[in-house]
């Protein structure tokens, strides 16, 4: 069986299970890319770009979240009921965590949309990719299965926010020493340098840690190094970054003017409240054309208290058994492991409504 995000006249906020996944996500990010005919990388990003036409206006970036990130497939062996379930979960707390950190290091917002004409729309497509600044209309921005790591999203986020990637600046040749020869066929376009005209460094300097820099191996056709770093000890360093640098901060916060607006920063974290819908999102999963309905944000009705100490709202939304079998495990339903997930699918079988 299969489930999508529940139909339901509310849903739940993204940042609403961020405070479940505080564990930092460590590991390398894969970031993929899909090769066209002419052997050019899909989604190839470049330091800041110029033109106040890439801006997301007063850094607000309106987002929409495919349900990607709420599918549930589960089979009859509830051990993977259970992994699904957390996944899921997971998976739209770090994404609610990466967007969190922009919120409380810069001046820069993303906002469930409403009707703005310009919007991020995250899923799951083809690897890790994202377009450089705001290019108008649905903006697709990728995180596959192997791109949900903190690092990761910050760094693709940076993208749509407006920055190339550091070794693509114009003085990278000063710093870096790319290995054409030990780069794999159809990926040199990712090592190629942004003109001035192009691209802002803001005076920083080049910075080999920030998180929008590769590391040494990228791309490589056989293991070696396709970049080394010219300074003594720093090619180790490359790529290796797990959070925002201050050099990448101090950039962003530039581009966008942050020190100039009185009260800009931080932004506490959203607060973890259920927030109704105007009308459910109408989705068609079979052709991926997407037509989503705003998020509306309204304060929410009044409710009655949990009957189980377990904060997590969104499972009180769904009054349905989701799985056939479910009568086989009512056992099953106020056991300490499979509470939640029992409660989630067959909240009927449960008693939970």
């Amino acid at each position: 069986m299969r489930y999508l995000c529940p139909k339901s006249t509310a849903v739940f906020n993204i940042f609403i299970v961020a405070d479940k996944y505080r564990g930092d996500v460590r590991g390398k990010a894969l970031r993929r890319r899909q090769f066209d005919s002419n052997s050019n990388l899909r989604g190839v990003s470049r330091n800041a770009r110029i033109g106040s036409q890439y801006k997301w206006p007063d850094g607000v970036v309106p987002y929409v979240l495919s349900r990607d990130y709420c599918k549930l497939v589960f089979s009859s062996f509830m051990v993977n009921l259970i992994y699904s379930f957390h996944s899921a979960a997971s998976e739209r707390a770090i994404i609610a965590r990466a967007m969190q950190a922009y919120h409380e290091k810069t001046c820069i917002k993303f906002v469930a949309r409403t009707h703005e004409p310009d919007y991020l729309y995250i899923k799951k497509e083809d690897g890790c990719f994202s377009d450089v600044g705001r290019t108008g209309g649905r903006q697709t921005v990728s995180l596959d299965d192997g791109c949900i790591y903190y690092r990761t999203i910050i760094h693709e986020l940076m993208h749509a926010i407006g920055f190339w990637h550091e070794h693509e600046r114009p003085d990278r040749d000063d710093f870096v020493d790319v290995i054409w020869y030990n780069i794999r066929a159809g990926a040199h376009s990712q090592f190629q340098k942004v003109s001035p005209s192009e691209s802002n460094t803001f005076g920083e300097r080049y910075d080999y840690r920030s998180i929008m820099h590769y590391d040494s191996k990228s791309f490589s056709k056989n293991g070696r190094d396709t970049m080394v770093a010219r300074e003594p000890g720093m090619t180790s360093v490359m790529g290796k970054s797990d959070d925002f640098s201050p050099s990448d901060l101090r950039r962003l916060n530039a581009l966008y003017n942050c020190h100039s607006r009185p009260n800009s920063r931080p932004v506490p974290p959203p607060s973890p409240i259920i927030r109704p819908l105007v009308r459910p999102p109408v989705i068609d999963d079979e052709d991926d054309d997407y037509d989503e309905a705003p998020f509306s944000i309204r304060p929410p009705p009044p409710r009655p208290p949990f009957r189980l100490n377990l904060k997590i709202p969104f499972l009180d939304l769904i009054c349905t058994d989701m799985w056939k079998d479910c009568y086989k495990w009512a056992a099953m339903c106020r056991t300490s492991v499979l509470e939640v997930p029992m409660r989630f699918v067959c909240a009927r079988t449960c008693g939970h409504c």
